[in-house]
């Protein structure tokens, strides 16, 4: 399935070459995306070219072209709420363009076939989402989760998002790092060209771009449901990356959010009462959250024995024993 064409009007000229610039940077393959902010220019291309989308904010008197063209028209607004007047679905204008696209996208696809959808779906989760999460045995969960990335890395992109309010990952490493807390405050400020930013403040690690590190641990519980949106669209649509996988270190509405977005999540098994009565817990969380579903995407799994580190691990650890390969022998296949 080629790109959808995304046609942008607004009279404001700068609000249009920020929101092309956007996607100039971002590298995005699901749209091909054009801007207006001149009515005629807009007429006279919607009588020469076929469109799929009109993002328009305005009022315009082009409903025979819009018609004839069979195109979705979604209205930019300055309203936050959807009139009831209004016989087009509302986007509010004023919001990060990953905010703005991921509502595109979820109307687009109700208007076609479900062949395309599947399509759509495919292009739009170009980046697969795997995230690794347990309430109990945080260290085998980091563990399991950069051993992933290392055997994916050997030929995927590879993202590693540490979540976690007392990060290890950076164990494996001399370095310090606070990036994790530049790429938050990138996400509260609604940044533009976030994924420009996102990219700027990784560290390469064995062939893994990785985020980790905050300058205060409370930082991570300012993350909100719509920050985790904007960064997961983000990194879905851009095709720096084939992966992003996740440590999720703690559990909030904004975790909860990225658990139910990935495409698989991986919680380590129970092993002792306590284990699984917070197990049962988390799952009964789920339900208050209303996210039953998400059991279907959970896979339980473990380290054996054989490969547990008991106090701490190294770079060099998991290179050497053996655990990068059992991992990827058992859930390397997972994209």
């Amino acid at each position: 399935m080629k790109s959808a064409s995304l046609i942008l009007f607004d009279y404001d000229i700068d609000y249009v070459n920020n929101f092309l610039d956007y996607f100039r940077k971002a590298r995005l393959s699901l749209y091909e995306v054009m801007g207006f902010s001149k009515e005629e220019h807009l007429k006279h291309y919607l009588e020469n070219q076929k469109v799929d989308i009109l993002l328009s904010s305005g009022d315009l008197s082009i409903s025979e072209y819009t018609k004839e063209n069979n195109m979705l028209v979604l209205l930019l607004t300055e309203e936050t709420l959807q009139r009831n007047d209004m016989e087009n679905e509302c986007i509010f204008k004023y919001q990060s363009v990953e905010i703005i696209m991921k509502k595109v996208t979820e109307e687009y696809i109700k208007t076609i076939s479900a062949s395309d959808v599947q399509k759509v779906k495919s292009t739009q989760n170009g980046a697969k989402i795997i995230s690794f999460y347990s309430p109990y045995r945080d260290l085998d969960t980091s563990y399991l989760s950069f051993a992933l990335s290392m055997a994916l890395a050997k030929n995927k992109q590879v993202l590693y998002i540490d979540f976690s309010l007392f990060e290890a990952m950076l164990l494996l490493t001399d370095a310090t790092s606070n990036s994790l807390s530049e790429l938050l405050y990138y996400l509260k400020q609604e940044s533009s060209n976030l994924i420009v930013k996102l990219n700027a403040v990784t560290i390469p690690l064995v062939g893994i771009h990785c985020l980790a590190g905050v300058e205060h641990e409370f930082d991570l519980y300012q993350i909100s449901k719509t920050d985790i949106q904007r960064l997961l669209h983000t990194i879905r649509y851009n095709e720096n990356y084939d992966v992003l996988i996740c440590n999720v270190g703690f559990m909030n509405e904004s975790m909860v959010e990225l658990l139910s977005e990935s495409n698989k999540v991986y919680m380590l098994k129970d092993r002792n009462l306590v284990e699984g009565y917070k197990k049962e817990k988390f799952f009964h969380v789920l339900s208050l959250e209303e996210q039953d579903e998400m059991e279907d995407q959970i896979e339980f799994i473990d380290v054996p024995s054989e490969y547990c580190i008991e106090e701490h691990f190294s770079l060099k650890e998991l290179q050497e024993n053996g655990i990068v390969e059992y991992v990827n022998q058992t859930i390397g296949n997972v994209i």
